[in-house]
C-alpha cells in the first residue's frame, strides 16, 4: 500500500474517532487526550536519548499524566509539584549511577549536573511539558463554560481548533507543493517554504469562516478570524520546534505509530502550540467564559 493510501486510512480512522470521543467529552476525551499526550511524550523521550539525554521515563511519563488530568481535576497540580521535587532529588543520584557525578554526597552536586549529556533532570521535565502539558488545554477547551457557552458551544470551539491544525497543515502542503520556491527553514525543514506558509494561513482562514458561518454562532466575526490566524501561524512553528528535534538526532519520524503519518508527535506537533493560545485568547482576550 502506498503512503498516500496509508495517510487516507489512518486518516478515516483517526478523525471519526477524535471527532466522537470530543463529542463525548468528559472522561472519553479526557482518556483520549491523555494516551495521545502519553504516547507523545514518550517519543519526545526517544529523541532526547538519542541525543544522548537520560530522562526518567517513569517519573516523567508520571508528570506528564497529572499535568494531563489536571485539566479535569485541578487539586492534582500538587501531586505534580510533589512528583517535580522527585525527579529534582532522584536526578543526582541516577546521574551518580549512571557514571555522570563523581563519588560524594549527592546533596553537594549541581541540581541536574551532568557529562556526556546525563542530564536527566532538564530532560525528564521538558518532556512533561512538552508535550503533555500543552495538549492538556484541548481539556480545558472542551470544558469550558460560561454565558451563552453550553456543552455543545465547547464542543464546536474545540473542534474548530482541530479542523483550523487540519486545514492549515493541508493547505500548505498542497500550496507548498505546487507552488513552493522559498525555503522558510531549510536547517529545520527544507521541504517548508515561505509560499506554503502562506497558504496554510489562508487555508485555516477559509476554515475559520466556514466554521463561523455554520456552527460557531458563539464566536464573533473578529474572534473566529483571531483563531484561524492562531492556527495558521503557531501550527507551522509547532512543526518547525518538532522538525528541529528530529534534525538534531538525524530520524525523518518521530515514530510509527500511525501508519503514514510517523509518530504521535508528528500528527499533534502543531496543536502543542495552537491548543494553549486558543484556549488562552478564547479565555483572557475574547472572554466568551470565565
Amino acid at each position: 500500500m502506498s503512503n498516500s493510501a496509508l495517510r487516507l486510512l489512518t486518516a478515516l480512522i483517526g478523525i471519526p474517532t477524535i471527532v466522537g470521543m470530543l463529542y463525548l467529552g468528559d472522561w472519553p476525551f479526557t482518556l483520549l487526550v491523555l494516551v495521545l499526550a502519553l504516547l507523545a511524550q514518550l517519543e519526545v523521550y526517544q529523541l532526547l536519548e538519542a541525543a544522548g539525554q537520560r530522562p526518567n521515563r517513569v517519573l516523567g511519563l508520571l508528570l506528564g499524566a497529572l499535568l494531563v488530568l489536571r485539566a479535569v481535576h485541578p487539586p492534582l497540580l500538587f501531586a505534580a509539584a510533589a512528583v517535580t521535587v522527585a525527579v529534582v532529588a532522584w536526578s543526582p543520584l541516577q546521574q551518580r549511577s549512571a557514571g555522570s557525578l563523581p563519588p560524594g554526597d549527592a546533596a553537594e552536586a549541581p541540581i541536574g549536573a551532568s557529562s556526556a549529556g546525563a542530564a536527566m533532570l532538564p530532560a525528564t521535565l521538558f518532556g512533561a511539558v512538552y508535550p503533555s502539558s500543552l495538549l492538556a488545554f484541548l481539556l480545558d477547551l472542551r470544558a469550558a463554560r460560561g454565558p451563552g457557552v453550553a456543552d455543545l458551544d465547547a464542543f464546536f470551539l474545540t473542534l474548530a481548533v482541530f479542523v483550523l491544525v487540519w486545514s492549515a497543515d493541508t493547505a500548505a502542503y498542497y500550496v507548498g507543493r505546487s507552488l513552493g520556491k522559498r525555503p522558510l527553514a531549510p536547517a529545520a525543514s527544507p521541504k517548508k517554504t515561505w509560499e506554503g506558509a502562506i497558504g496554510g494561513v489562508v487555508g485555516a482562514l477559509a476554515a475559520a469562516i466556514a466554521l463561523k458561518l455554520l456552527v460557531l454562532d458563539v464566536l464573533p466575526w473578529l474572534h473566529a478570524g483571531a483563531i484561524g490566524l492562531i492556527a495558521g501561524i503557531l501550527g507551522p512553528l509547532g512543526d518547525l520546534a518538532e522538525s528541529t528535534m528530529k534534525r538534531h538526532v538525524g530520524v525523518k519520524e518521530s515514530g510509527s505509530l500511525l501508519p503514514g503519518h510517523g509518530g504521535m508527535l508528528d500528527r499533534f506537533d502543531a496543536m502543542t502550540l495552537v491548543a494553549p493560545a486558543a484556549y488562552l485568547y478564547l479565555r483572557f482576550v475574547a472572554g466568551i467564559f470565565p
